[in-house]
């Protein structure tokens, strides 16, 4: 210590007691929760988590949308709307996307669904689509 002044001294006391503090409040900030979901990512493009928490959507590439109850003990993948083809071409789209729209007065839960999906064509041109989906 007899190396040190006086303000070397208060200084490395400060910042000792800064780093003490931001180590505390990140400590309180990290999540106290995490539950992690058996989900297979690989295929999945887009995901969407519905107001309120408990349903999640996830679209695959292929177009496919399916739902998870985030409620449930063991949340199970559910199929909402099958793989979507054209014309027998199976392959998957480039890009994918999700939208939910819900109505909250309604006694039951009615939703509305806008899928877009993208594929780029031969010639590196976009060829999307959109798709409305009501559950009324």
């Amino acid at each position: 210590m007899e190396f040190y002044s006086s303000q070397e001294l208060e200084y490395l006391v400060m910042r000792r007691e800064s780093e003490e503090t931001k180590r505390k409040n990140l400590r309180k900030l990290s999540p106290a929760l995490t539950r992690r979901l058996p989900i297979d990512s690989p295929g999945i493009g887009a995901f969407t988590l519905i107001k309120g928490g408990r349903w999640l959507l996830t679209m695959s590439y292929y177009g496919s949308v399916s739902y998870h109850d985030l409620e449930a003990q063991n949340p199970v993948k559910r199929l909402l709307i099958p793989k979507i083809r054209e014309q027998g071409d199976i392959s998957s789209f480039d890009a994918v996307a999700i939208a939910v729209d819900i109505d909250d007065k309604a006694a039951v839960l009615t939703f509305n669904l806008a899928l877009y999906l993208e594929r780029i064509g031969p010639c590196g041109s976009s060829l999307f689509s959109t798709i409305l989906i009501s559950s009324r």
